[in-house]
């Protein structure tokens, strides 16, 4: 009998990125994703993307430096040497620790369907990635992986029931 549970990996979200060491000791500065900050409550561990698989560490402290910045020390990372191999990480965490129901988060838009303005399937999204703010969803198209830029002031409607959105994709892109 397998007394271990496996991981829904689709209840995790990307809160964020390892951007530095911090000290000899293994902290690392944590960088929050839009939606996400110091104010939300986080489990006991949070999950690192590697090799492209989310794994799960420790939490063994967290100090708040400002609402987009922690720093954080996870078991068995215990030297700046150590640390220094998870630079650029991305920090996920579970769904349920974002600010609130009503705010949005883009990072947590993994599998749902995008539809532009004139109700047209575009694709699946596969990934969300942040180059240096500015939000880019990596989306499965009949024709292969398409990036589309993502901004709130281009979202027309959300559906979490059928995991869907609608944004305003620039004209010319799927003509």
């Amino acid at each position: 009998m397998n007394k271990f549970k496996s991981l829904d990996s689709s209840k995790l979200v990307e809160i964020g990125f390892l951007r530095k060491t911090n000290g000899v000791g293994g902290e690392l500065f944590l960088v929050f994703n839009e939606g996400f900050s110091g104010k939300n409550a986080f489990d006991n561990f949070l999950f690192l993307e590697i090799e492209g698989l989310p794994v799960p560490y420790k939490l063994e402290s967290f100090e708040l430096r400002d609402d987009q910045l922690a720093v954080v020390k996870l078991k068995y990372i215990d030297s700046k040497e150590v640390a220094h191999g998870y630079l650029g990480c991305k920090v996920y965490s579970f769904i349920e620790n974002r600010q609130s129901d009503d705010e949005f988060n883009p990072f947590a838009l993994t599998g749902y369907l995008v539809y532009n303005q004139k109700n047209q399937e575009i694709g699946t999204i596969d990934g969300i990635n942040n180059y240096g703010g500015n939000i880019v969803l990596t989306v499965l198209t009949d024709n292969g992986e398409v990036l589309i830029p993502y901004h709130n002031q281009l979202l027309i409607s959300t559906d979490k029931q059928s995991k869907s959105i609608m944004i305003d994709i620039a004209q010319g892109l799927f003509d």
